[in-house]
């Protein structure tokens, strides 16, 4: 039972780092051919591991928004409800090309794409 634990998990835990490789993504599985099914299912598996993992709490978003007659308060407010979740933006982008470094790349996209956003 042990051991069809951990091969489950380490099985979805590969989908998910290969998903994040950002020359990869979801492309990996189109161009293995994978029926249409798996794919579906890896990608509901890899969202399913972002939302209980990864992808951040409200808590501290509900806590600004008590503060209604702040004018930060309220422009942020508005900011957030247009912010979609990273990584669905992520899986919209391009694939990088092959030689790109990811480390490098994830280090610039942090920067970029989750902060200035």
């Amino acid at each position: 039972m042990i051991l069809v634990l951990f091969i489950h998990v380490h099985t979805y835990s590969i989908y998910f780092w290969l998903v994040m490789d950002p020359r990869l993504k979801m492309q990996y599985y189109e161009d293995k051919k994978w029926e249409r099914v798996y794919i579906t299912a890896t990608k509901r598996a890899v969202t399913q591991l972002w939302e209980s993992t990864y992808k951040g709490t409200s808590s501290n978003i509900q806590a600004s928004e008590n503060e209604d007659n702040d004018l930060l308060a309220h422009v942020f407010k508005r900011r957030r409800s247009e912010h979609k979740d990273e990584l669905t933006t992520y899986l919209k982008e391009q694939i990088v090309p092959s030689k790109t470094d990811i480390l490098l790349w994830w280090k610039v996209c942090l920067l970029v794409c989750f902060v200035i956003t």
